[in-house]
């Protein structure tokens, strides 16, 4: 049927029937019940049998932006009561992966990775990705809209859109670069036991030997243990990951809408306004989730040698949701 598999509809179909809520309510802030299995997830399938079909947001509303005036950004040491009044993200948040190291504003070591830059179109934020010159080691900023204590914006259901423009691979070569936009389910702060959900949106891999051309797009839902893992559920993190060839070079120093529609039944993934590919969605992922935007780099295995600095700017991140949807969190 299509691109995925009839186990992965039937499994589908019996949870559609389970008496949970449907795209457009407000989910239950309590705990899943019963955990997806192994199993379970490992029957869901991408498929591409929507791709190129517009966005269509009749009914939604935007319920929080930042389109970047100002740098309401505060360091992860501070919480939602001892931020600055008008904090919209927290950095760096998330632990850091690969070889580099994860820093946000007004760091001790002085790395300027994160400002506001100007130019015709207005103002913009930049995050950038540089290497020590004593060390070695490469540093950039993670973003995430919730602090410590998973307080901050979150919504569950609903549409995550960044504009976002990359550097340009035809003027200079893009190599080892890795910008994401994602989300996680903000039960990883409120809650020791009950699964995780992220949901990478988009992520690009800049100069990978298999898309020389930079067309390639990755997207994937993870699922993930807590720290006291519930019996029946996963013991270790599992995740459906998508790679799609594009027909629009996306390394190109031009702006783009990576955006990810989540509904109770479905992750979809846009980009431009059109459907790339969408994965079914499962009670996990359901949940409050918190936004993150990050610059990383590529390493190991067959990852191109970074070639930085790389500069990457954001216009605007913008959240909308479904009607009678309840917003979680600040308000916007």
């Amino acid at each position: 049927m299509n691109s995925f598999g009839w186990k992965s509809v039937l499994w589908f179909v019996a949870i559609l029937g389970s008496g949970a809520a449907r795209s457009g309510t407000a989910p239950a802030d309590g705990p899943v019940p019963v955990p997806t299995t192994a199993a379970q997830f490992d029957r869901l399938e991408w498929t591409k049998a929507h791709e190129g079909e517009r966005l269509d947001l009749h009914g939604y509303r935007i319920v929080w932006e930042d389109r970047f005036d100002t740098l309401a950004v505060a360091s992860d040491r501070k919480t939602i009561a001892t931020a600055p009044a008008g904090t919209r993200w927290f950095a760096p948040g998330h632990p850091a992966s690969g070889h580099e190291a994860w820093y946000g504003p007004d760091n001790e070591a002085g790395y300027d990775v994160l400002g506001l830059v100007d130019d015709a179109e207005g103002r913009h934020l930049r995050m950038s990705l540089l290497r020590d010159p004593d060390s070695g080691r490469w540093v950039s900023p993670c973003l995430q809209t919730v602090d410590r204590n998973g307080q901050g914006f979150t919504q569950a259901l609903g549409y995550f859109e960044a504009r976002i423009r990359l550097p340009d691979s035809q003027s200079r070569p893009v190599r080892g670069i890795w910008p994401a936009f994602w989300t996680y389910t903000v039960n990883r702060y409120t809650s020791s036991h009950e699964q995780m959900v992220e949901f990478d949106v988009i992520e690009l891999y800049g100069g990978m030997p298999a898309d020389a051309t930079n067309r390639q797009t990755h997207s994937a839902v993870h699922l993930v243990p807590n720290r006291q893992p519930l019996a029946g559920g996963l013991e270790k993190r599992m995740h459906k990951g998508r790679i799609r060839t594009v027909d629009t070079l996306l390394f190109d120093g031009r702006w783009h809408r990576y955006g990810g529609l989540v509904t109770h039944d479905w992750f979809i993934v846009y980009l431009d306004g059109r459907e790339l590919c969408r994965i079914p969605n499962f009670p996990e992922g359901r949940k409050p989730r918190y936004l993150l935007l990050d610059i990383n780099e590529l390493s190991g295995g067959n990852a191109p040698v970074g070639q930085g600095p790389y500069h990457v700017l954001v216009d605007d991140v913008r959240v909308w949701a479904p009607p009678a949807q309840a917003t979680h969190g600040s308000s916007p």
